[in-house]
């Protein structure tokens, strides 16, 4: 808008002594070119490079935690499907055993072979097998749809299994050794990037120098015209060298430095603390599926020797060898058992699950 003025002395312009404010230049300037810039020692931008790449691994790392978490959740609701599954057939078949003792009990009541306690000691297990039933009813819809969630599928997707539960122990047998836990290699991805934040605030007080360069035309006017004529332009270039040395900021480098290697501290703690929980947690895992195995054989067991007594004791109840409170205590005596069995798999299952999870 207005070129600027230089005063120069007067004995240029014939005038000695005095001083002349002369403008020079034209109101119009026009520049056409092309820049271009070389890091030749720039440590930063390095490293940052580095940081980026390294923030890339640590999300695949993460990726690989967050999937391992989900397979377990996933093997975790697929075994309890199963096992609750085998306890409505189980409930089915009590249910059955207990009705037909209701009616037995009814038919010698009003016979007045027994008194009305008996009679509602057998309505109280038939309601007991029917709570019993509903629970296992919910736990299984709340299985299913933890599935569908976990699964992507939709409320009215259908979902079924087509495994069974085994009675036999050999079926659980699995080598109980597990792959390292992927969240050792998180912290260790991030120990990782702890260090390189510590190198890249270390660089903040290295000198940078960079090399620049500019080449093109310029074409100046008194007026606001653009002429694309080869004479009205003329050539101007330039080659630079930077040199940008750190002095004084204020001890912010410095500050932010001591941060870096804090936070690297932190992360060295954090993995030695994962690598060191990980080790008793998959040691107490091992362990825990070796114990609930052998909980699971004599839960098991127990059941099966407790089904024979209530079919037997029920034989005898028919021929009247022995009383209805007899049977009655025998029959709640299967039920425990049938519980405790129950409970040996689901417990076991919920290590199961851990192990196949990371195998």
């Amino acid at each position: 808008l207005e070129l600027p003025t230089t005063p120069l002395p007067g004995e240029i312009f014939g005038e000695p002594g005095q001083t002349i404010n002369a403008q020079f230049g034209r109101n119009y300037n026009y520049n056409a070119g092309f820049n271009a810039s070389l890091n030749i020692l720039d440590w930063p931008s390095a490293l940052q490079t580095r940081i980026a790449k390294g923030n890339v691994v640590l999300a695949q790392v993460e990726a690989k935690a967050f999937e391992q978490a989900l397979k377990e959740q996933v093997a975790l609701y697929y075994y309890t499907a199963i096992v609750t599954l085998e306890a409505l057939a189980l409930n089915q078949k009590d249910w059955e055993i207990s009705d037909s003792l209701r009616m037995l009990i009814q038919q010698k009541f009003q016979q007045g072979v027994i008194d009305a306690a008996i009679l509602n000691q057998a309505k109280i297990n038939l309601n007991n097998v029917m709570q019993s039933q509903n629970s296992n009813q919910v736990l299984l819809a709340q299985t299913w749809e933890q599935l569908r969630i976990l699964l992507g599928a939709s409320a009215t997707d259908s979902l079924w299994l087509s495994q069974t539960l085994s009675h036999e122990i050999s079926d659980y047998l699995i080598d109980p050794n597990v792959a390292p836990n992927p969240n050792i290699l998180v912290a260790e991805t991030q120990l990782d990037q702890a260090s390189l934040q510590v190198k890249w605030q270390s660089t903040a007080f290295l000198p940078k120098i960079s090399l620049y360069g500019y080449v093109g035309k310029q074409q100046f006017r008194d007026d606001f015209g653009l002429s694309f004529k080869g004479q009205s332009w003329s050539n101007y270039s330039y080659l630079g060298l930077n040199l940008n040395v750190p002095l004084f900021t204020g001890f912010a480098n410095r500050n932010r430095l001591i941060t870096a290697k804090i936070d690297h501290q932190i992360a060295e703690n954090q993995r030695q603390d994962e690598v060191r929980k990980a080790a008793i947690q998959d040691q107490l895992l091992i362990s825990e599926y070796q114990h609930r195995i052998d909980i699971l054989t004599s839960a098991l067991e127990n059941y099966q020797l407790f089904d024979q007594n209530r079919a037997l004791a029920y034989q005898k109840l028919s021929k009247g060898l022995i009383s209805m409170d007899a049977y009655l205590m025998t029959f709640d005596d299967y039920l425990q058992a049938e519980n405790a069995y129950l409970k040996a798999l689901s417990t076991l299952f919920s290590t199961y699950s851990s192990i196949v999870s990371r195998q």
